[in-house]
């Protein structure tokens, strides 16, 4: 199982996916509980085929299988926020993602961007600031920092 999985990751990554797809698809369809098979799905599902509620349903299965999930959890706290423009639920989401996994920044940098988007800016701000102490590296931590900061009247800072 896990070589058909690495080799859907790979073709993955070298925007492969509809090769990809038909692997993850018998991968699921032989071992119905490969959380990471599902999750792969959901994302090729939802920006490849641009099919949100089967990729809502996949994500679904995913964390069912794997509550732990990082991407997976991730994935579905951005479809929340993006697809559904649930704030709520995305932050609850990306929460738990710091639950299993406290120093991940990309789940940090999204906190902030839902705090950004419910205009709590000084929130934001220190989520912001936390991502990128992280992972000064991730680059979306930068640009969420640089909108709080104009929000806040503070483009010099």
């Amino acid at each position: 199982m896990n070589n058909k999985l690495n080799k859907a990751i790979d073709l993955c990554n070298k925007k492969q996916f509809q090769e990809a797809e038909k692997i993850l698809r018998e991968i699921v369809n032989e071992n119905h509980n490969t959380s990471e098979a599902w999750r792969l799905l959901a994302q090729i599902d939802w920006f490849q085929n641009n099919n949100t509620d089967k990729a809502f349903d996949e994500l679904i299965e995913a964390l069912k299988i794997d509550p732990k999930n990082l991407w997976a959890l991730v994935l579905m706290g951005n479809m929340q926020s993006k697809l559904y423009n649930n704030i709520k639920s995305a932050s609850e989401y990306y929460e738990k993602v710091l639950e299993y996994h406290p120093d991940n920044a990309i789940a940090i940098n999204n906190i902030g961007a839902t705090l950004l988007e419910k205009e709590k800016y000084e929130e934001a701000l220190a989520y912001f600031d936390k991502a990128i102490s992280i992972d000064p590296k991730y680059l979306n931590c930068y640009y969420g920092k640089a909108c709080a900061l104009s929000k806040m009247g503070r483009e010099k800072d």
